[in-house]
């Protein structure tokens, strides 16, 4: 469960500070976005650290950019408090920037929170998942795996840079570990699932939420490693041989399909091709960007909507969300 609370708009709702939790529970408000908003889990003794928060002022920011908080807080605290934070902001700033794309993201509060929780709960939640099944059950035809070489493979949450795309911080120009692959991986939307090999991203997955109950793939795309020399030049493309023997986007589309009602989403789109952004700019061909979206979404049972009626060519599929 998670509650929303902005002290900044406590006077909005005409109560004191101190009894707004015990409000905003009884009723259940979603809050207007303000200066502030934040998204914080229930834990022992959560509704006094609250109301202690509702009279302080949660964090403040230097021109440095060097965050203080509460003396209160303990420091585990502190960084999650900010860490969701940052996330909200994240996902305030993309749902803007997403609501007039193709297919558009509601410019909601439950949007916006969604996203935000996303961002959040998207890594535990890949580490729960069984890799060795996924790889498994997506092997092609003639090949098998081991329990060993399927170890190789894990699944991990990325965040772009930037608020809305960009690289992934870690990965811009990395050299992977006992190799000499230079990796750059670049989301179209702020959040990805990756498929990892021998520790590097080999393809992933970029998703956004449209709405509180639709999670959509805007990304299906495999890592090109380029090739370098003793001293970082670059001499030529390399291939993650991880993917070779995998059905990947089969792989990752079946991982988003056990992600979103564990996120609580009970539908899941892919942008189709003609939508892409790469192929709108003219870097992606358009074959190949139908190959890609419209011919995958297709193949595992997604379905389009009425297209002269609701100018959405997004592929959909609905899905069982868990209690």
């Amino acid at each position: 469960m998670h509650v929303l609370f902005s002290p900044i708009l406590a006077e909005d709702f005409g109560i004191q500070r101190d009894s707004l939790i015990i409000q905003a529970i009884a009723a259940g408000r979603h809050f207007p976005i303000g200066a502030f908003l934040v998204v914080l889990p229930r834990q022992p003794g959560f509704d006094v650290v609250l109301q202690r928060l509702l009279i302080a002022d949660v964090a403040t920011a230097d021109s440095n950019d060097t965050v203080r908080y509460p003396q209160f807080l303990k420091d585990g605290f502190r960084k999650r408090l900010y860490l969701l934070k940052v996330f909200w902001l994240r996902a305030s700033t993309t749902a803007a920037e997403f609501a007039t794309t193709s297919p558009p993201t509601l410019y909601t509060r439950e949007t916006i929170f969604t996203i935000a929780n996303c961002l959040d709960a998207l890594s535990p939640i890949l580490s729960s998942l069984d890799t060795e099944a996924f790889i498994q059950s997506n092997l092609k035809e003639g090949r098998a795996f081991s329990q060993e070489r399927c170890g190789e493979y894990s699944l991990l949450s990325f965040h772009a840079r930037e608020n809305c795309r960009g690289y992934v911080d870690r990965w811009r120009d990395r050299i992977a570990e006992g190799t000499r692959q230079k990796i750059s991986v670049y989301l179209d939307v702020p959040m990805a699932i990756a498929l990892f090999w021998n520790h590097a991203p080999a393809a992933v997955a970029g998703i956004l939420p449209l709405s509180a109950k639709t999670l959509a793939i805007y990304q299906l795309q495999g890592v090109k490693p380029i090739l370098v020399d003793e001293q970082g030049k670059e001499i030529g493309k390399g291939a993650s041989w991880g993917l070779e023997p995998l059905d990947w986007k089969k792989l990752l589309v079946e991982c988003v399909l056990q992600v979103a009602p564990r996120l609580g989403f009970s539908k899941v789109g892919i942008q189709s091709g003609y939508d892409n952004a790469w192929r709108k700019s003219g870097s992606l061909p358009l074959e190949r960007a139908v190959a890609i979206y419209d011919a995958t979404a297709e193949r595992f049972g997604f379905k389009q909507r009425n297209f002269f009626l609701r100018k959405d060519q997004t592929w959909y599929k609905n899905i069982t969300v868990y209690d």
